[in-house]
């Protein structure tokens, strides 16, 4: 009978791994506070233009 299976400890994480991990926690990080700066959410009612009276232009 034959080897059916064989345990390997699994490579640690490399430098290679650790770095993109890094960078994508920066760019979700970088994402997640440009599109939280406060006036997304609540953009600043503008005034309403106030009514006015309209004249004709001829006399």
């Amino acid at each position: 009978m034959g080897v059916k299976y064989v345990i390997v400890e699994p490579d640690p994480p490399g430098p290679r791994w650790k770095t993109t991990a890094v960078i994508i926690g920066v760019l979700l990080l970088a994402a997640y506070l440009n599109g939280h700066d406060g006036t997304a959410d609540h953009p600043e009612p503008r005034p309403s233009p106030s009514p006015s009276v309209s004249r004709s232009a001829t006399p």
